[in-house]
């Protein structure tokens, strides 16, 4: 996933303090962000290990959806 890493990359490097990310899918479940690696301080790190999922709360959001276009919805806050 070269391209996908390195977009991911490209947040992690310039996300703020305290920030957070959303994505949506048109999948019911995105697993291979499990697989994405980018490097985070000087380590070659799985990406899952940086972000704090919020479930519940995209959950919620993700059936408020009037559109109902994607499969999956997802929150996630950057790990200090």
């Amino acid at each position: 996933f070269p391209l996908l890493e390195s977009e991911w990359q490209a947040i992690i490097d310039r996300a703020a303090p305290g920030a957070r990310a959303i994505w949506r899918s048109g999948g019911l479940r995105t697993d291979f962000l499990d697989r994405v690696e980018i490097n985070h301080g000087g380590k070659l790190r799985a990406l899952p290990e940086l972000l704090k999922l919020n479930p519940d709360l995209a959950a919620e959001l993700h059936e408020r959806d009037r559109v109902h276009t994607y499969g999956s919805f997802y929150i996630a806050d950057f790990a200090a």
